[in-house]
């Protein structure tokens, strides 16, 4: 069943696939014909632009299989199983490869008629992309696979009222598959926090807080990067709290939030038992609590609101 499923992802990210493609080459046809007038087209800065374009492409394809794969198999089993979850693996870096490899044929293409000495520069750049997709991918199964076997949350939602719910349409959020994860989720951590699922809401808002600092982040990478909190590894690669250390550091996050970070820093041990156990991870209502706070100031502060 699991394979149908696949075929279902499949036929819909083909769909996304044709309609984004579309609007890339247009998009690219544009910035070429700008760049032609302005006596750019054999320039770094054409180039670049160039691989923005596209490799942005690739990532929302890539997420948007794995993301429409993912929430199928939840829908029908409410429980990734391991099986599931090889499949949803196998396919996604088959998408991975395709839309990286279209990609990389697309700027080699300009590269080699414009600036061939940057060759082995965009080369590079697509290994890194390649390693980037594929860390998102298993992040994200991990957390889909655990939250989905937290105290049957996913199958005995709390009923709260509509008019209880908080909502928020995260409009500061850059990537518009991004933002419909975030709203989901954020409606979830109130419902099973309700329902007293403690351990749930600690990974829900860990997962959630660290999407909006990342997303926030990369807005201006350089300047992060930069921070005297940074470490050195790429910023896909940071956790929880090495995003929010330069968050509060560059100024996006108030410095009143680094007396909380402790409390939710480890919620991806939450995930693995063997963990929870080795570093006695306490796991309660204040926990909880503190997590949720963490996510509301940096919602807050993101969003500049009081």
């Amino acid at each position: 069943m699991s394979e149908d499923i696949i075929k279902i992802a499949r036929a819909m990210y083909s769909k996304e696939k044709d309609s984004l493609d579309r609007r890339v080459a247009k998009d690219i046809e544009m910035w070429a014909n700008q760049c032609a007038q302005r006596g750019m087209l054999t320039s770094s800065g054409f180039l670049e632009g160039l691989w923005e374009r596209e490799e942005e492409r690739a990532c929302k394809l890539c997420r948007y299989f794995w993301d429409t794969a993912i929430e199928l198999v939840l829908r029908q089993n409410q429980k990734l199983k391991k099986e599931s979850v090889e499949l949803i693996r196998k396919n996604a870096h088959n998408v991975i490869e395709s839309e990286l490899g279209k990609t990389k044929t697309t700027i080699l293409d300009w590269v080699n008629r414009a600036m061939p000495n940057l060759e082995s520069f965009y080369t590079d750049k697509c290994e890194s992309a390649r390693q980037s997709y594929r860390d998102d991918l298993e992040r994200e199964l991990t957390i889909r696979t655990g939250l989905a076997d937290i105290e049957g949350v996913k199958t005995t939602p709390v009923e709260i009222p509509s008019s209880a719910i908080i909502e928020n349409d995260f409009v500061f959020v850059s990537d518009d598959e991004l933002r419909k994860i975030c709203k989901r989720d954020y409606e979830e951590v109130q419902r099973v926090q309700v329902a007293g699922a403690h351990k749930a809401t600690i990974v829900l808002c860990g997962s959630l807080t660290e999407a909006l600092l990342l997303d926030s982040l990369q807005k201006d990478e350089a300047r992060a990067k930069a921070s005297t909190k940074a470490i050195s590894k790429p910023l896909t690669h940071w956790d929880l709290h090495d995003l929010l250390e330069v968050a509060i550091d560059v100024g996006l996050i108030n410095t009143g939030a680094s007396v909380l970070v402790k409390g939710i820093k480890d919620y991806r041990n939450l995930i693995h038992p063997g963990k929870e156990i080795r570093t006695k991870f306490h796991v309660g209502a204040e926990e909880a609590a503190i997590s949720r706070q963490i996510l509301e100031i940096v919602i807050r502060d993101l969003t500049g609101h009081p």
